[in-house]
């Protein structure tokens, strides 16, 4: 029987549209595609996985990766060069990555630092790497994306169903807990109440799981009606969310809510009014029956939290002789404030990490890098939100609302965490530029206009999705 092949994978006569069979059915029919296609695939799963991993255990598959990522790498650029497609928060990140370059050379200069090429002077250009990894498999084969969809889902849901056993205080949840952190979930900071963290090392990143889940699932209502299956893993995520009790992650949570209430109503108004009536009643039933156990968010405030007095009074305090005195280029590079690998040298004496991006940034690249991160955090925000309303295909919006949901958790986070380097922005390079970049429909066209240029999207589109492979 004749095989027919179109965008690369096995197709069997009269079918139509991408092939809806399975991961399996929809390898590439080239070997060479094929064999980089499994190879992006297991990176992802790695990847996806490497969220809900104890920190003994994320350390290991982050090597395993990297050697995956080499490999993909060299691969995906000997068989064939693409022009990559520039989104605004890619050029952003690789503009901050060479303002770290010239800082680390004007410190040579007046300082006289050392020129290092570690992890604190290339964490950004390390966080293209699963940027270029998704792209390239998306090219190949676009319905990747439903698959890596599904994977980061169910991921986020495991860790949010462990956070709520944790949060009812059932034992294995409790004991996985222990297995996860570095503090006890319920007397943490020694305040009371229960803060879940699920299959995370700290609440805050619960928060961020539950609010990118819940945009994955939820901002199909922009296009459609919510599946029944949608509005429960909705109110798992809300949940965990909230029983993480971290009032930074409840900002975007709070957000997004309104807006999927606001669609919801929008397009069934009577359907709107039974879901609102019963979000409010498990609203205020949760915080009756657990009131106790929300104690935590009701009782501390900045001056009676001891996590905030230390990072003020103790962490923060090691930049004062800094930023007055280096406000164009900083101290540049430092692995010392980035990673807390301890003194450097008299101008990093302490070494601790800094825990606020924004003060991390300003303290290694002065004022200017301040700016562009501020600049960078915020238009991916209106970038992704232009770009949604100039889409018509539902997977792309549904990448595009997640990745603007996780630009907004890291510029509300990074007032008190050093996000840059640890949980947050690697996803959020990997949802809006990888997978978004990638549409097999022509909507695309109208939205490379503002976010991905009007020649980096419309005619690498052109040439590389629509290619016959010959039989």
């Amino acid at each position: 029987m004749k095989r027919n092949v179109t965008m690369g994978t096995y197709r069997s006569p009269g079918s139509k549209g991408l092939p809806s069979l399975g991961w399996v059915k929809s390898l590439p029919a080239s070997r060479a595609d094929r064999f980089l296609y499994i190879l992006g695939s297991i990176y992802f799963c790695l990847y996806a996985v490497f969220f809900i991993l104890p920190a003994n255990g994320g350390g290991m598959v982050i090597q395993i990766n990297y050697i995956v990522a080499i490999i993909f790498c060299t691969g995906a650029l000997i068989k064939r060069p693409n022009a990559f497609p520039m989104s605004f928060p890619i050029a952003m990140i690789l503009i901050l990555q060479i303002w770290s370059f010239v800082c680390a050379l004007a410190a040579t200069y007046y300082l006289a630092r050392p020129i290092k090429f570690g992890r604190a002077d290339t964490y950004m250009l390390m966080a293209m790497i699963p940027v270029f990894v998704a792209w390239r498999t998306a090219l190949i084969q676009p319905e990747f994306r439903r698959y890596a969809m599904k994977v980061l889902v169910m991921v986020f849901t495991a860790s949010a169903i462990v956070a709520w056993g944790q949060f009812l205080r059932l034992p294995p949840a409790m004991a996985l807990s222990r297995s996860y952190t570095y503090k006890s979930i319920d007397n943490w900071d020694g305040h009371p109440g229960i803060r879940a963290v699920g299959l995370s090392m700290q609440p805050n990143y619960l928060a961020y799981e539950a609010a990118v889940g819940l945009a994955l699932v939820c901002s199909a209502v922009i296009y459609r009606k919510l599946r029944p299956v949608e509005i429960g893993l909705a109110a798992v995520f809300a949940g965990a969310g909230l029983f993480s009790q971290s009032r930074a992650g409840l900002i975007p949570m709070g957000l997004m809510g309104l807006l999927i209430l606001f669609f919801v109503i929008k397009r069934d108004p009577k359907h709107g009014a039974k879901v609102m009536g019963g979000l409010v009643a498990a609203t205020i039933l949760a915080l009756v029956i657990g009131a106790k156990r929300f104690e935590y968010m009701m009782m501390t405030t900045s001056g009676n939290d001891f996590s905030a007095q230390i990072r003020e009074e103790k962490t923060w305090a090691q930049l004062e002789p800094i930023l007055p005195n280096l406000p164009l280029f900083g101290v540049g590079p430092s692995s010392g404030l980035l990673l807390g690998t301890g003194p450097e040298d008299k101008y990093v004496p302490v070494g601790r990490v800094v825990e606020s991006g924004y003060l991390t940034f300003q303290a290694m690249y002065g004022v200017p890098g301040l700016m562009l991160q501020i600049v960078a955090i915020f238009g991916s925000i209106v970038a992704a939100i232009l770009a949604i309303l100039r889409t018509k295909d539902e997977l792309q919006g549904r990448f595009l609302a997640s990745g603007a949901i996780c630009a907004l958790c890291l510029g509300i986070n990074a007032n008190y965490f050093n996000t840059f380097d640890s949980y947050l922005h690697l996803p959020l390079a990997c949802f809006m530029a990888g997978f978004a970049a990638i549409s097999p429909k022509t909507p695309y066209r109208s939205a490379s206009r503002f976010f991905f240029g009007a020649k980096g999207g419309e005619s690498f589109h052109r040439r590389n999705l629509s290619r016959k492979l010959p039989s």
